[in-house]
């Protein structure tokens, strides 16, 4: 079993040094609760400021092959790989639904860490 919260607050803390804001980390943060994991990819496919949308996907990226919740597959770290999101929300059957929504959920809690490192750096 791995603990997310360690990683969560190191993904949350890649982001805003490699370049996203407070203002970016909290909408994406509002996309994934609101609408799930798959409309976070459209919405950093399609910011126009891409390296606030790509610092905010890497981290996201190595959060989740970190925390083992999805295998390293044929993915494109440095760009905004929509196949990355659509493999977070594949499957139909129980255990799929159960990894889903702790995927959504540990999504939310690494944006959640961002905002706060960001707020902190200022």
């Amino acid at each position: 079993m791995v603990n997310l919260e360690p990683l969560a607050a190191q993904a949350g803390c890649k982001m805003v040094h490699k370049g996203a804001d407070h203002n970016m980390i909290t909408k994406a943060l509002m996309v994934v609760a609101e609408q799930g994991i798959y409309a976070l990819g459209i919405f950093l496919k399609v910011q126009k400021e891409e390296n606030k949308a790509s610092a905010i996907h890497q981290a996201l990226f190595n959060f989740v092959l970190d925390a083992k919740l999805l295998a390293a597959g044929q993915f494109k770290q440095n760009c905004i790989d929509m196949g990355f999101y659509q493999q977070l929300v594949e499957g139909h059957d129980a255990n799929s639904i159960g990894r889903i929504l702790l995927t959504k959920q540990a999504l939310e809690l690494a944006l959640t860490y961002g905002r706060y490192h960001a707020k902190a750096e200022g």
